[in-house]
């Protein structure tokens, strides 16, 4: 134990700090100070600790490093500091150091502003100097970061200043902006536009409009060596693609954990499902004379793909009016059928496409003989629980958009929220928003390929409900009678 005025004339001390006693412990298996194995262990008066080892033929000491973490302020100006903490490249692994002045004017410094001049510096790494990573914080808010900066590694700011962040107008989309790929390095860009001024936009990963940020590790705004960009467009849904070698990967999309958790549980539970739409759910296409092709239709893909039958409640160009009177395919079908286990609704766009604005009413008409998109949306519903109390029942909104169809996709939600049923929102679903969904429609309608993803879209739009609306699903089959009986029978039919 040596004395603060003493502290000063020892060689190799660990700390700048002189008004500190500390007591030393060298620990060897040999008694020769020039062998190699030693640990040397410092002990402060104010309880922190250092240690450092002494290894190689001849040995020599490493530098000193905090266990776990060291936290030191350093109140003097640059001509007081003493090194190391005179030097970043110099300062100890695993430490935490307050600089409260002329942290621009260290050696090795990134920062250049004599008003961003205090704040926290962060090494992290090894004991044997490997990985060791380095995170400046300032007071102005500003973050810079780099890895291994022995190896020449240069200081990279992390968004640091408002040249590092721009918002994108329609009347703003210059050269540097029309290719996602061409973004500088260690930028973000946010596209403030409509998803058709969005299109106009090359190597993009959606047409949604996004925030895209490109990140390099080097200061160097054009290098093209291992880039990464990150986007997350409107919908929350991100996106990443990589470059080497000035090849771009292709975009990838992030699994979210809600689309992770679709894994917990599977329509499968169903055995008889109910589609009532329109020519959507009917399968129908338009090169054909707008005919509807049931067996191709998504409801009876999905209910393929799990082993379900399902019944198609539809007809091209059906209406929530139209399907009440409907004796073939609608509410006639619907009362001379046995009841499903699941009903899909997915009415709503001739309704406003022939019915129009006039025609959606409010939420005042549910309940009512009002010949509204309200009145008669509620009527289905209810005729459906009048038909088969113990089935569930789902409730999808439109994929198109605009100013009317975004109305009846908000009077649907408002519908499944008054009678507590799960409402799918399609455009959730990044299948929804796709080129291949969008672009790819004859005479407004989807073929063979676009069912089957729109079968795998209402899947996943399904059993996620399962899972956020699960105190909905989980009394399903409550109150129906055991199968026991008729399950017997269906074994003894497998072995006859």
């Amino acid at each position: 134990m040596l004395p603060p005025e003493y502290l000063s004339k020892v060689r190799n001390w660990p700390i700048n700090n002189t008004s500190k006693m500390a007591t030393v412990f060298t620990l060897s298996a040999s008694g020769n100070i020039g062998d190699g194995g030693a640990v040397q262990m410092i002990f402060f008066d104010s309880g922190e600790m250092q240690y450092r080892t002494n290894w190689g033929e001849p040995a020599k000491y490493n530098k000193w490093h905090g266990l776990p973490l060291t936290a030191q302020v350093i109140q003097q100006h640059i001509d007081s500091i003493q090194p190391p903490f005179n030097d970043l490249n110099e300062l100890y692994d695993n430490t935490m150091i307050c600089y409260s002045y002329d942290l621009d004017k260290l050696q090795n410094s990134p920062i250049n502003s004599s008003t961003d001049s205090s704040g926290m510096v962060i090494t992290s790494g090894s004991a044997i100097g490997y990985g060791t990573t380095q995170i400046i914080l300032t007071v102005g808010g500003h973050v810079y970061w780099r890895f291994k900066w022995y190896d020449g590694k240069s200081w990279i700011p992390w968004l640091s200043s408002n040249d590092n962040e721009k918002i994108i107008y329609k009347d703003q989309i210059i050269a540097e902006y029309k290719d996602l790929h061409k973004i500088q390095n260690n930028k973000s860009v946010t596209y403030a536009i409509t998803p058709e001024d969005f299109k106009t936009v090359t190597n993009r990963p959606t047409d949604n409009p996004l925030t895209v940020t490109t990140f390099n590790g080097t200061n160097n705004k054009a290098d093209s060596t291992g880039q990464v960009q990150l986007a997350v467009d409107a919908n929350g849904q991100m996106f990443y693609s990589i470059n080497w070698d000035n090849r771009w990967t292709t975009w990838a999309k992030v699994q979210t954990e809600k689309q992770i958790n679709n894994d917990l549980t599977s329509i499968a539970l169903f055995q008889k499902i109910g589609i009532i739409g329109d020519s959507y759910a009917s399968g129908e296409l338009a090169i054909d004379k707008y005919t509807d092709h049931y067996n191709m239709s998504w409801g009876q893909i999905m209910a393929r793909r799990n082993g379900a039958t399902a019944i198609n409640f539809s007809r091209g160009g059906q209406t929530t009016r139209g399907w009440l009177t409907d004796q073939e395919r609608g509410l006639g079908l619907l009362k001379s059928t046995p009841a499903q286990d699941l009903y899909i609704l997915a009415l709503g766009i001739n309704d406003y496409g022939k019915l129009g604005q006039s025609y959606l009413g409010s939420l005042d008409d549910i309940g009512t003989n009002n010949d509204t998109f309200y009145g008669n949306y509620s009527k289905i519903i209810q005729s459906i629980k009048d038909k088969a109390p113990n089935s569930k029942i789902v409730i999808s909104t439109l994929s198109q958009t605009g100013q009317l169809p975004n109305m009846f996709s908000n009077a649907i939600k408002n519908i499944a929220q008054h009678f507590e049923v799960p409402c799918l929102e399609l455009n959730s679903d990044p299948f929804f928003t796709s080129d291949f969904y969008l672009n790819h429609l004859h005479g407004g309608h989807p073929t063979g390929p676009a069912y089957a993803g729109m079968a795998k879209a209402y899947e996943r739009l399904i059993e996620t409900a399962m899972i956020t609306d699960l105190s909905y699903f989980e009394n399903y089959e409550n109150t129906l009678e055991t199968d026991g009986s008729s399950d017997l029978d269906r074994i003894k039919k497998m072995s006859d």
